[in-house]
């Protein structure tokens, strides 16, 4: 509970971050900050320490606090001449920011687990959690509605996953007995790493480069002003970072993004030494955004590599492979946990990560490699296709290769080539992952070739269109995604979710996108993918849909309506009337249209395989 004296209510608040149930970071220097009359004298006091500060023209005012001593709960009290803030239950602990895009933002309820395992890890003692509201903005925003909430089964099930398996990890520690933890989830769906990044470093460090949009349309420093600036400058123990997909065709400008992005955040957020953890990418079967996961698992371990105080958690082993969003987060957030323990906890006899390769040699028909400790050969997922390593000549063509291991050593062989030179490991998208070190923890893709990797390059996204029509106004999105569907001021689509945004064709990797817009006549569109495709035509009252399939199986095309308006069904025709405010608009099909029960707002169209069905959005007088 906020406590506030009456008189003057607005003349002092506090930074978003500062409600109650919060976790201030212990140690020397925590700062507290917020805004207040512009020259006026604020005083914070939390468990028995003060400071003072003066705000600035702007209004403006930060302190620091030397809270060595973890523990709790206390009141923080900001006073100032007229007014008082009063926050309850707070902390005083270890904070993580955990950020990225959705493999991060990936809530505990949609993983593997059970319900027993949600209780377990959403019953965690002293851990708190702080979601980020998903928004980008083109200009930096200094407040959220946004408040910290104690730990429970029920606030789990929603929050990041890995980031509570990585705290999971922390508690086993003995170091962290008694240690509260606080948790800050700001991770967004399909977003690319420029978007994380401050438009002057990216102005700075990246001026000429082609930087890109994110998927669902935010530009670059877009998520860095709505999601990382209301946080600064908090004070945090770490960084947890788990992104990349969306930036895996740019597998070289990926590595100098990461280290602006480390570079930036360290400034913003006054540490020069704040330990980042980075998730490499795990095994993935398709290729996505034409772009390799690959040699972004390789940018993504150049990164951590070359800069100090930055770790990388090795992803492969942890998933079959076949979901882009894989369901195994424990794993990860176990992994990320043991590094944290070992270089931020100093529990230097810990075993962190796997075995790490520290020469290579030829010796007659066989590449020899050392690591810096013991290997054994095992497979995570079954029997392995192969060793998952490959060797090459002179010519630079890769062969599968056998293997023989003992002690440090690996001994990578075939009958195929006689003078082998290069050899690599894990170099593929969903690699046979078989190289371990003595406690289970895998060896890292690698390889002592300078190849550079192949000229990946997806399509550019089209614009979107927009089209109103005075009845209504239409978006489409470049990739083929209607986000926009209204009618005066009531908007009917709800965009917000990053796996269900608008209106649009349904895969099993999630949205399917269709780059192939072009525009047809003066308010007609069409797109043809090798799936499918779809024409649509933008009548004075009416939006008209017409969706075909060429495969042998059914296609979805879903609806993702907003939550607070009045969803009725019409009896006969299958039809659904949608009312928001003083509008109304009516939802026809040749086909039946059904609610997705778990998701009640959610509308689905079944397109037949090799088939065609209509849709039509009216909107009534």
């Amino acid at each position: 509970m906020i406590s506030l004296v009456p008189v003057l209510l607005m003349s002092i608040s506090l930074g978003p971050l500062f409600t109650d149930h919060a976790v201030l970071q212990r140690g020397h220097e925590t700062a507290v900050f917020g805004h207040a009359d512009p020259q006026s004298e604020v005083m914070v006091r939390v468990a028995g320490i003060e400071s003072t500060a003066i705000a600035n023209a702007e209004g403006f005012w930060k302190v620091t606090l030397d809270l060595p001593e973890a523990g709790g709960p206390h009141e923080l009290a900001v006073t100032g001449k007229e007014a008082r803030v009063v926050l309850t239950d707070i902390m005083i602990g270890d904070v993580y920011l955990c950020s990225g895009q959705s493999n991060m933002q990936w809530p505990l309820e949609a993983t593997l687990a059970s319900p027993e395992e949600i209780e377990r890890v959403g019953s965690m003692g002293d851990v708190r959690l702080f979601p980020v509201p998903k928004n980008g903005s083109a200009e930096p925003v200094s407040s959220i509605e946004a408040q910290w909430v104690v730990n429970s089964p029920g606030a789990a099930e929603s929050f990041s996953a890995v980031a509570l398996y990585f705290a999971e990890e922390l508690r086993s520690s003995g170091q962290l007995k008694g240690v509260p933890l606080g948790l800050i989830d700001s991770s967004y769906g399909g977003t690319m790493a420029e978007g994380w990044i401050s438009a002057e470093r990216v102005a700075a460090n990246h001026l000429g480069e082609d930087l890109r949009e994110s998927m669902f349309g935010w530009k670059p420093s877009q998520m860095y002003n709505g999601m990382i600036t209301p946080l600064v400058p908090a004070s945090l123990r770490g960084v947890l970072w788990y992104q990349g997909e969306s930036n895996s065709s740019r597998p070289v400008q990926y590595s100098r993004l990461v280290a602006t992005l480390v570079e930036d955040w360290r400034e913003c957020f006054r540490d020069d030494d704040l330990p980042f953890f980075v998730v490499q990418l795990p095994n993935f079967a398709e290729r996505f955004d034409d772009g390799y996961f690959t040699w972004i698992r390789e940018a993504q371990a150049r990164a951590s590599g070359g800069i100090e105080g930055v770790h990388l958690a090795v992803g492969l082993g942890t998933t079959e492979g076949f979901d882009l969003h894989p369901k195994e987060k424990a794993e990860i957030g176990r992994r990320l946990g043991l590094l944290a323990r070992h270089s931020v906890y100093g529990e230097s006899d810990l075993v962190a990560h796997g075995p790490k390769p520290t020469s290579f040699a030829t010796e007659g028909n066989a590449i020899i490699v050392e690591f810096d400790s013991p290997v054994t050969e095992q497979c995570d997922f079954g029997e392995p296709q192969s060793s998952g390593v490959f060797i090459a000549g002179s010519d630079g063509v890769f062969v599968p290769a056998l293997t023989d291991v003992e002690g440090r050593t690996l001994r990578a062989h075939t009958s195929e080539i006689s003078q082998p030179q290069y050899i690599r490991y894990a170099w593929e998208t969903n690699p046979s992952v078989t190289l371990h070190g003595k406690t289970g923890l895998p060896v890292a893709p690698f390889r002592n070739d300078e190849f550079p990797p192949p000229g990946l390059e997806i399509e550019r996204m089209p614009a979107p269109w927009k089209v109103d029509t005075g009845r209504y106004v239409a978006t489409l999105a470049g990739d083929g995604r209607f986000t926009s569907f209204r009618v005066g001021v009531d908007e009917f689509l709800d965009s917000s979710d990053p796996f269900a945004p608008g209106m649009y064709f349904n895969s099993v990797w999630g949205p399917a996108r269709l780059f192939g817009i072009r525009q047809v006549s003066d308010r007609r569109l069409k797109a043809e993918m090798e799936f499918g495709g779809m024409a649509v035509e933008f009548q004075t009252d009416s939006l008209r849909i017409r969706l075909w399939n060429r495969n042998d199986d059914p296609l979805e095309f879903l609806l993702n309506i907003r939550e607070n308006i009045n969803l009725v069904e019409t009896e006969g025709d299958g039809g659904v009337t949608l009312r928001r405010g003083q509008s109304t608009v009516t939802v026809g099909s040749s086909t039946s249209i059904n609610p997705v029960d778990v998701v009640p707002h959610r509308l689905r169209l079944e397109i037949p395989p090799r088939g065609e069905a209509s849709l039509e959005l009216r909107v009534l007088p």
